[in-house]
């Protein structure tokens, strides 16, 4: 879904806001296309702080050979939806315990959220393991 921006148009009027820029029709058309291929760009590599999917897979897998076993365990438990406070009543471990876990497991995979956690989860298929 595409955002529509406001576009304050005025001809001959006093600007309502004190520090309003204007301008041209075809200025603003040039800047909000720039906007927009930027916008399509950052969403093909995976958001504003993305690093090429190659780089992050080599070092993803680099990453998953150094995981110990209860890691793995709270990654697919993060993977299948699970809240910290679930993963903590079910093994038996404190919320703190599971949150340093999904801390190290992300440093040790060079992931940044929850939700490249459980992309990275489904493309190596960890559920079976």
């Amino acid at each position: 879904m595409q955002e529509e921006l406001p576009v304050i148009a005025s001809v001959g009027i006093a600007s309502p806001l004190p520090d309003a820029v204007f301008l041209a029709q075809e200025q603003l058309q040039r800047i909000l296309e720039e906007l927009r291929g930027e916008f399509q760009r950052l969403s093909a590599m995976g958001g504003r702080n993305a690093v090429p999917a190659d780089a992050v897979a080599r070092e993803s897998h680099a990453g998953m050979k150094s995981l110990s076993p209860r890691e793995k365990q709270v990654w697919v438990a993060i993977a299948k939806g699970q809240s910290t406070k679930a993963i903590a009543y079910q093994l038996g471990l404190s919320y703190k315990t599971i949150t340093g876990y999904r801390t190290s497991l992300m440093k040790k995979l060079n992931l940044h959220s929850v939700a490249d956690l459980t992309r990275l989860a489904i493309q190596e298929n960890i559920f079976s393991s």
